[in-house]
């Protein structure tokens, strides 16, 4: 079983209930022992395709090599910094996978981490350059009865869709952005 040591919990007063920390946790660490076991399992098939002669000790050893660097690069994401758009230690202008955490959870990849946050939660950025905002923005809109079948283009376009955009773009701004 995995275990971690530190949680980061931002010291924002809109910060998310006890339960609701909780349930980000266990996802997380849900998360990380199931990206784990897919990394194992590459391993094992190698073991295998050794036993076999398919593979020979040089691409074993490469093969277990990239389990290792892959399993440290999913720690780090997972037990980074949580960072908030106006806060410091400000985001990194650094390039690799991102998380958003909170009630909705979302994973990216970027080249730039401090200018991909800000196109998430900006007033003016489109469906396109909020996409998390985005889903989330449908789903609210599918469950207050409004139709949202179709492109990004055409539901984004629909008069009652702003509202619940912007309010998305809100929720995405107070989550934290590892």
């Amino acid at each position: 079983m995995l275990r971690y040591r530190r949680i980061t919990v931002s010291a924002d007063p809109a910060k998310p209930s006890k339960a609701e920390r909780q349930a980000d946790v266990a996802l997380v660490i849900s998360y990380h022992e199931a990206r784990l076991a897919d990394l194992l399992e590459q391993v094992q098939d190698g073991f295998g395709r050794y036993d076999a002669g398919e593979l020979d000790a040089f691409e074993l050893d490469e093969l277990i090599h990239h389990y290792k660097r892959a399993a440290r690069l999913l720690r780090t994401l997972l037990d980074g910094h949580a960072y908030r758009r106006g806060l410091r230690p400000a985001v990194p202008h650094i390039g690799g996978v991102y998380l958003f955490t909170g009630v909705h959870r979302y994973a990216g990849r970027t080249r730039n981490a401090n200018r991909r946050l800000g196109q998430h939660i900006q007033k003016c950025s489109g469906e396109n350059s909020a996409p998390f905002a985005f889903n989330i923005t449908k789903a609210d809109a599918r469950d207050a009865g409004l139709d949202v079948n179709g492109s990004r283009k055409h539901v984004a376009a629909l008069p009652d869709f702003d509202p619940y955009f912007e309010a998305a773009k809100q929720r995405v701004r107070t989550m934290d952005f590892r």
